[in-house]
């Protein structure tokens, strides 16, 4: 915490002392300045620290200010409404992104998205009302009468882009109990959504949304039957993807077991060469570990959706106590419980079965994604039932093949050639040992 001196140039001169946070924002100090000083509203004051004009929607942290700093509050006029770009985050829906008049309230930004996006933030209830909840620079607006009073010029942003993230709260009543004060703030969004479609740099396609009825239900209604048919075209294709994929293989044969494979001695012998480089890969992942940057979530969520378009399909093995092979093809989006479905519908009698991977063991979550239960790219499932053979419907059955034999299946005598090798290359790779040369003045004994 810091204090900051905050002065008016009036008769006689007005000083208001404060203390604010790294993330107090220079908006919220200028609406106590403009309380302690019965100005009524603090439309068109901003702040200035010498002669360098500051941003209302920067926070302290970010402003460099000194300790103790005093800054001087004056009226440059309220003037016409700038554009501001603003991506609101929404939990449901992503990332939405707009651009709008600085002069438009937190609510009519709500009903711009749901009208162009066919969706709904502003209505949703599970028993209670979840009130809509937007936070900006750590401050939150958490009722419908600050989502309608205050503006994007209130929350300091005039230019440039912001960004607001939207939660949902349940409410202490039901939604009936808001009903009226919703419809309310969403008429008198309509005038600011038009100011939106008016200005240039917003899209031409929300022009007509907004025009046929001012009501929000009635728009949602006629924009759902629009975009609902592409979810169940995706889900089709996900459905004939897996049905593609489906395979039945016979038990493998014992001699690609990894067991019948005998390895010479030599290969499990280790050189200095093998041991140098295990150390010095050990020691860079260290310090890599040791001195990688703190990762933010954001971060995080980037790197794991990096390597969730590196697997987009999951490979699924699941092996039956008769040793055959059950395989199947999936999306990594797709959720576990897809796997179950395809099973069920090839075993001859539905009973109680469990998928579990191993070590250690493990139950397939039918609730989670491939890619989220750890299952990409490809993974091998085990299946216990207490029904017994056969578990697959004999059409099913009829189409077994056998278990495909690929070129990683080698012999004992094939490995120990590799190894033979891979032993004359290393040897060849290391230096010749040159015999250790004496001073001129050693005499050995």
């Amino acid at each position: 915490m810091q204090s900051v001196t905050v002065e008016f140039e009036s008769f006689p001169i007005k000083r208001f002392v404060t203390k604010a946070s790294p993330a107090t924002t220079l908006q919220s100090i200028i609406d106590q300045a403009c309380e302690k000083f019965d100005i009524k509203s603090s439309q068109g004051y901003v702040l200035y620290h010498k002669k360098d004009l500051l941003p209302n929607s920067t926070s302290i942290r970010f402003a460099n200010l000194p300790p103790g700093a005093k800054l001087n509050l004056k009226f440059i006029g309220v003037g016409k409404s700038t554009l501001v770009q603003v991506a609101l985050q929404t939990e449901e829906h992503g990332r939405l992104v707009a651009t709008f008049p600085s002069n438009i309230r937190l609510w009519g930004i709500l009903v711009y998205f749901e009208q162009k996006n066919g969706i709904n933030l502003t209505r949703q209830s599970k028993g209670n009302y979840l009130m809509p909840v937007i936070v900006f620079m750590n401050k939150e607006y958490s009722s419908i009468t600050l989502l309608r009073e205050k503006s994007l010029r209130d929350l300091g942003l005039e230019s440039g882009s912001g960004s607001l993230r939207l939660f949902l709260h349940a409410a202490l009543n039901p939604i009936e109990f808001y009903l009226q004060e919703i419809e309310e703030a969403t008429k008198e969004s309509i005038d600011d959504i038009s100011d939106v479609v008016s200005t240039p740099s917003a899209t031409p396609k929300p022009i007509h949304t907004p025009a046929p009825t001012p009501a929000q239900v009635p728009i949602t209604n006629e924009q759902k039957p629009t975009e609902t048919p592409t979810v169940p075209n995706a889900q089709d294709q996900k459905i004939e993807l897996v049905g593609n994929n489906i395979k039945l293989y016979r038990p493998p044969p014992d001699s690609m077991s990894a067991h019948k494979i005998e390895l010479p001695p030599s290969f499990f012998e280790i050189t200095s060469a093998e041991l140098r480089m295990a150390f010095e890969s050990q020691k860079s992942q260290a310090a890599y570990h040791e001195n990688r940057p703190l990762m933010t979530q954001k971060m995080r969520e980037r790197e794991e959706k990096l390597k969730q378009e590196k697997y987009p399909k999951t490979m699924i093995r699941i092996r039956m106590p008769d040793r055959s092979i059950f395989e199947a093809t999936f999306l990594s989006t797709q959720k576990v419980s897809e796997l179950f479905d395809i099973v069920k519908s090839k075993l001859d009698k539905v009973g109680n079965f469990r998928l579990f991977i191993t070590p250690p063991v493990q139950n397939l979550d039918p609730n989670q994604t491939f890619f989220k239960h750890g299952l990409s790219p490809a993974s091998l499932v085990h299946f216990q039932s207490d029904s017994g053979e056969p578990w697959f419907a004999p059409e099913f059955l009829a189409e077994i093949q056998d278990y495909p034999v690929t070129a990683t299946n080698q012999t004992s005598m094939e490995v120990e050639e590799e190894e033979q090798r891979s032993s004359q290359v290393r040897q060849q790779q290391q230096p010749e040992k040159k015999d250790k040369k004496f001073p001129k003045w050693f005499k050995p004994f």
